[in-house]
């Protein structure tokens, strides 16, 4: 009886150490591609779209571990972070380039 509670208690942790690492690394990684894409999209000046770009990664980076913490499958964590950072990437490189 204990193993199966130990082995309830090890997928839980092996589960909130997924999450944490979604909402660290793939909270950073957005908001790095997202302000790639709005400091390349600001015209103004390039004080302007560093501050825009840095005030729009602090927000990336608020909102991306409450949502990883608000779903209850892993699975759609992992594939919505992929493809939102994918699709923010490829069009920061094409913006950049």
């Amino acid at each position: 009886m204990s193993l199966i509670t130990a082995n309830s208690n090890i997928h839980r942790w092996i589960a909130l150490l997924l999450r944490i690492i979604a909402a660290i690394f793939g909270g950073y990684v957005l908001g790095v591609t997202l302000s790639i894409i709005l400091a390349a999209a600001v015209t103004s000046s390039t004080a302007d779209a560093a501050l825009a770009a840095m005030l729009m990664s602090f927000a990336c980076f608020i909102v991306v571990p409450l949502w990883v913490f608000h779903q209850k499958s892993i699975g759609k964590i992992y594939i919505g972070l992929i493809a939102t950072i994918a699709l923010t990437g490829s069009l920061a490189w094409f913006l950049v380039i």
